[in-house]
């Protein structure tokens, strides 16, 4: 069978700082609220954790502060750990791309990418 990869795009909050693993890899934790208008005990939260390799993350790891909000994609995976005898299940995103918000009101959507294609003809 082919490889195949569970691709995800969202969008949410940054809720604690970001940090630099060992390998390059900048860690961040996202939240997304997701609401029900007519049912408000349907009401929850999505809880990912991300993980983005870059060549130098000491350049783009402030940009993940506690509160901040990013659209992030890449390829989806669940996993679970037990802690004092109770299962978690939790949601690893290998990120391939992340979309910041500008920095100020005036100035134009940035996005932070892994590769980027300069022969675009437009």
């Amino acid at each position: 069978m082919a490889n195949q990869h569970n691709n995800i795009s969202f969008a949410g909050n940054v809720v604690a700082d970001g940090r630099v693993l060992g390998d390059n890899t900048i860690a961040f934790k996202v939240a997304q609220n997701q609401y029900d208008a007519k049912a408000a005990e349907n009401q929850h939260t999505n809880w990912f954790q991300c993980y983005w390799y870059q060549k130098d993350p000491t350049k783009l790891v402030g940009a993940f502060k506690k509160g901040s909000q990013v659209m992030v994609s890449g390829s989806l995976r669940a996993s679970s750990t037990e802690k004092d005898g109770k299962s978690y299940h939790n949601l690893d995103i290998r990120v391939t791309d992340v979309v910041l918000p500008p920095k100020d009101k005036d100035a134009p959507s940035s996005a932070a990418s892994t590769a980027v294609d300069d022969d675009i003809p437009f």
